[in-house]
C-alpha cells in the first residue's frame, strides 16, 4: 500500500501523528486541570471551615478563661463577664452550625469526618457543662479540661487543611495556620489556669508544671510558625507582638513562676530559724555553752542572709520588704544577745542568770515570716485576665490575616486552576493549525527539493561518467612514481641503521660511568650521616651537662633553705620551752591554791598537776626535736659541700663536651660539602645517558618512519592501479544511477526530460 503512495501523500500522513498526539495531550491535560480546580473547590471549603472554627475557637478560649477565674474565686470574681462571654460564644457556634449545612464532610475522606463528628459531640455537652459551673458542681480543672478537649478537637479538624492540600504554598501557610492556632490554644489555656491562681491565691506545684508546659509549647509552636511564614507574616507578628501589653503579660508570668521560687526559699528559711536552726541552736548555746551551738548559729545566720539576698533579687513588694525588714531585725537582735551570752559563759553565770538576759521578744519576726510563706502574689486576677485577653486578641489578630491568606491563596489558585485550563485548550487549537499550516507547507518545499534533486542528479551522472575515464589515466601515472620513490627509501634506511647502532653504544658507556659515580656517591653520604650522628650524640651530651649543672645549683639553694629552717625551729623550740616552763611555773601555783582551798580545791588541784606533767612531757619533746635538728643541719651544709664539688665537676664536663661538639658540626660540614658537589656530577652524568637514550629513541623512531613511507609507496603503487580498474567500474555505475533518477521521477510525480 505505502509503495504505491507518492512522497506527498506520505507527508501528509507522517503529520497527522504527532497533532493526534497532541490532541491527546490537550485533551488529558484538560481533564486533569478539571480535577485540579474541583479539589481546590474542596481546599477552598476546608478554608472557610478553618475559619468559622478559629473564631468559634476564640470565644471558647475567652470563656474558658473566665470560667477558670469564676471557679478559682468560688464565685466571687467573673460572675457578671460570664454569662456575657456565653452569648458570644453561642453566636459563633450558631454561626459554625449555619456553615456545616452547606457542607459536605464526606467529600474529604474517612478520617476527616470522624474529626468533625468529635468536636460537633463535644460541643452538644457545652449546655450540660455550663449548668454545672453555674451550680458549682464541677472543679476548675475539670472545666478547663472540657473546653481544652473541645478546642483541641476543633484544631484537629482546622490541621486538616494542611493535610488535604496538594499545592505546596497553600500548606506552607495552612502548616503556619495551624502552630499558630496552637500556640494561641496554650496561651488560652495559661490564662484560664493563671485566672484560677490568682483568683485563689495558691499557686500548687501541679499548677507550675502545666502552665510551665504550656509556656514551652506556646514558644515552640511561635516557633515553628515562624519558620514556616513569609517575610511580610513575620513582619506583621512582630509588629502585634511588639505591644506594650506582651511584655507586661511576661513579667506578670515571671511574678507567678518566681513565687515558686520564693515558697523554696522561705521553706528553706522556715528551717534555718526554727527548730533545729537559728533559734534552737542559740537556745542550746545558752543553756549548754557548748562552743558547736554557737558555730552553728553563725552558719544558720549566714545561710539566712543568702536567702534574703536571693529572694530580693526576684523582686519583692513593699509589704514583703517590710516583712523581710522584721524578721532581719529580730536576727540582728539575737546575734547581739549571742555576744552578751558568751561574755556571761565566760563570767560564769548560771544558765538562769543567761537566758533571763537574752530573752528577745519575737512575734513580730514570726509573724512576718507568716505572712511571707502563706501571702499571696499581689497580682489582681481581673487584670491578668484583661491583659492576657489582650495578648491573645493580638494573636487572633494575626490568626485572622492568616485566615485571610489562606482563603485568597484557595481563591488565587482556583483562579490560575481555570485560566491554565483556557489556556491549554488554546494553546492546543493554536498548535493544531500552526502545525498543520507548517506541514502544507513544508511538503510543498519538499516536493520542489526532490524535483531540483532529479535534474540535478541527472546532470551529474553524465559528468561522472566522464571523470571517472581521467581518472583512470592519472592513475597509471601515479603507479610509475610510486616506484621510483620507493627505490630511494630503501637506501635511506640503511643509513639510519647505522647512526641508531652508534648512538645505542654512547647510551651503554653513560649508564657504567653513572653506576659508578653512585657508588662514589653512597659513600660519601654515609660518611655525612655519620657525622651529623655524631654531632647530634655531642650536642646531647652538652645538654645533659647543663642540665646537671642547673640541679646541683637548685639542690645547693633547696640545702642552704633546710639549714635557715633548721634555725627557725630552734628558735620555736626555745619559745616552746619557755611556755612550758611558764605552764609548769602555773600549774604550781594552782595546786597550792587548791591546797589552801581544802577539799574543795581537791579537784582543781588534780588538774593542776595533769598540766604540769603535760608541761613537763611538752618540755622533753622538745629538747629531743632540738636534738634531732641540729643533727639535721649539720648533715645539710655536708650535703652543700658534695654539692658544690659536684658542680665543679659538671663545669669541666660541659666545656669539654662544648669543644667536641664544635670539632664534629665542622666535620659534618665539609662531609655535606662533599656530597653536594658529587651529586652534582652524578645528576650531569644521568643528564647525559637520558640524552643519549632519547636519541637513540629518536634515530628509531625516523627509521620504522621511512620503512612506513616505502610501504605506503608500494601501497600507493598498488592502490593506483586498482583506481585505473575502479574508474571503469564506476562508469558502470554511472548507467545504474540514471536508471534511479527515472526511478525516483516517478514517485515524485513529475516527468524527466
Amino acid at each position: 500500500m505505502f509503495n504505491n503512495m507518492t512522497i506527498k501523500s506520505k507527508l501528509l500522513l507522517m503529520i497527522s501523528i504527532p497533532i493526534s498526539g497532541l490532541v491527546y495531550f490537550a485533551i488529558t491535560d484538560t481533564i486533569e486541570q478539571m480535577v485540579a480546580l474541583n479539589e481546590l473547590d474542596h481546599l477552598q471549603s476546608l478554608s472557610q471551615l478553618a475559619v468559622k472554627s478559629s473564631t468559634l475557637i476564640h470565644e471558647l478560649q475567652k470563656e474558658r478563661g473566665l470560667t477558670a477565674g469564676f471557679l478559682g474565686s468560688q464565685g466571687q470574681k467573673f460572675a457578671a463577664e460570664v454569662p456575657a462571654q456565653r452569648k458570644e460564644s453561642d453566636k459563633r457556634h450558631q454561626e459554625f452550625q449555619q456553615f456545616l449545612k452547606s457542607f459536605d464532610a464526606n467529600e474529604h475522606g474517612k478520617n476527616f469526618k470522624e474529626g468533625l463528628d468529635n468536636a460537633l459531640s463535644d460541643l452538644s455537652l457545652l449546655s450540660k457543662q455550663r449548668n454545672a459551673i453555674s451550680d458549682m458542681k464541677i472543679s476548675t480543672e475539670g472545666a478547663v479540661t472540657y473546653y481544652s478537649d473541645v478546642v483541641t478537637s476543633l484544631l484537629n479538624v482546622v490541621m486538616q487543611v494542611s493535610i488535604l492540600s496538594t499545592n505546596s504554598e497553600l500548606t506552607r501557610i495552612a502548616s503556619a495556620y495551624g502552630n499558630l492556632l496552637q500556640a494561641k490554644e496554650s496561651a488560652g489555656v495559661e490564662r484560664a489556669i493563671l485566672t484560677g491562681v490568682f483568683s485563689s491565691g495558691v499557686f500548687t506545684a501541679e499548677q507550675f508544671k502545666k502552665v510551665s508546659i504550656l509556656v514551652t509549647a506556646q514558644n515552640t509552636y511561635l516557633k515553628n510558625f515562624l519558620f514556616l511564614a513569609n517575610e511580610e507574616e513575620k513582619a506583621f507578628y512582630n509588629d502585634k507582638m511588639a505591644a506594650k501589653v506582651v511584655q507586661e503579660v511576661l513579667d506578670t508570668r515571671k511574678i507567678a513562676f518566681d513565687k515558686i521560687a520564693k515558697d523554696e526559699l522561705l521553706s528553706n528559711l522556715y528551717a534555718q530559724i526554727g527548730y533545729g536552726g537559728f533559734i534552737h541552736n542559740f537556745k542550746n548555746y545558752v543553756s549548754r555553752a557548748e562552743e558547736k551551738y554557737l558555730e552553728r548559729v553563725q552558719q544558720n545566720y549566714a545561710a539566712i542572709q543568702e536567702i534574703f539576698k536571693k529572694y530580693v533579687e526576684l523582686g519583692v513588694s513593699d509589704k514583703d520588704r517590710d516583712n523581710i525588714a522584721a524578721v532581719q531585725w529580730t536576727l540582728d537582735q539575737y546575734n547581739a544577745k549571742l555576744r552578751v551570752a558568751r561574755r556571761m559563759i565566760k563570767a560564769g553565770n548560771s544558765v538562769e542568770e543567761r537566758d533571763l538576759a537574752v530573752r528577745i521578744d519575737d512575734d513580730s519576726a514570726i509573724k512576718a515570716l507568716t505572712e511571707l510563706i502563706t501571702g499571696n502574689m499581689g497580682i489582681d486576677s481581673d487584670h491578668w485576665f484583661e491583659i492576657s485577653s489582650a495578648r491573645i486578641n493580638l494573636l487572633k489578630e494575626v490568626d485572622d490575616q492568616i485566615s485571610q491568606d489562606i482563603d485568597q491563596k484557595a481563591e488565587e489558585l482556583q483562579n490560575d486552576a481555570k485560566l491554565a485550563a483556557i489556556r491549554i485548550v488554546i494553546f492546543s487549537l493554536v498548535i493544531v493549525i500552526v502545525s498543520l499550516t507548517f506541514g502544507y507547507f513544508l511538503m510543498t518545499n519538499i516536493t520542489n527539493l526532490l524535483r531540483h534533486l532529479v535534474d540535478s542528479l541527472t546532470s551529474s551522472s553524465n559528468q561522472l561518467s566522464s571523470a571517472s575515464q581521467q581518472i583512470s589515466d592519472n592513475s597509471q601515472q601515479l603507479s610509475k612514481g610510486a616506484a621510483e620513490q620507493a627505490a630511494s627509501l630503501e637506501e635511506t634506511s640503511s643509513s639510519m641503521e647505522q647512526i641508531s647502532s652508534q648512538t645505542r653504544e654512547n647510551a651503554e658507556n653513560a649508564a657504567s660511568v653513572a653506576s659508578s659515580v653512585e657508588e662514589v656517591a653512597n659513600m660519601v653520604k654515609q660518611s655525612t650521616e655519620n657525622a651529623e650522628n655524631a654531632s647530634k650524640l655531642s650536642n646531647d651530651a652538652r645538654q645533659s651537662a647543663q642540665n646537671g649543672a642547673e640541679a646541683m645549683n637548685k639542690i645547693s639553694g633547696a640545702m642552704q633553705e633546710i639549714g635557715e629552717a633548721s634555725q627557725q625551729i630552734n628558735n620555736i623550740i626555745e619559745v616552746i620551752n619557755e611556755i612550758s616552763n611558764q605552764t609548769n611555773l602555773l600549774s604550781l601555783n594552782a595546786a597550792i591554791e587548791a591546797a589552801k582551798a581544802g577539799e574543795q580545791g581537791k579537784g582543781f588541784a588534780v588538774v593542776a598537776d595533769e598540766v604540769r606533767k603535760l608541761a613537763e612531757r611538752s618540755q622533753q619533746a622538745a629538747g629531743n626535736i632540738s636534738t634531732l635538728i641540729h643533727e639535721s643541719g649539720q648533715k645539710a651544709n655536708t650535703g652543700i659541700q658534695l654539692v658544690k664539688q659536684g658542680d665543679e665537676i659538671l663545669q669541666d664536663i660541659l666545656k669539654k663536651s662544648e669543644n667536641t661538639a664544635d670539632l664534629v658540626n665542622s666535620i659534618s660540614a665539609n662531609t655535606a660539602e662533599e656530597a653536594h658537589k658529587i651529586e652534582e656530577v652524578e645528576q650531569l652524568i644521568e643528564s647525559i645517558k637520558i640524552a643519549s637514550s632519547e636519541q637513540a629513541t629518536v634515530v628509531e623512531q625516523a627509521t620504522r618512519a621511512i620503512f612506513d613511507i616505502d610501504n605506503v609507496t608500494q601501497d600507493s603503487a598498488a592502490s593506483a592501479d586498482k583506481t585505473a580498474q575502479s574508474s571503469l567500474e564506476l562508469s558502470d555505475q554511472a548507467d545504474v544511477l540514471q536508471e534511479l533518477v527515472q526511478e525516483i521521477s516517478v514517485h515524485v510525480g513529475i516527468q524527466n526530460s
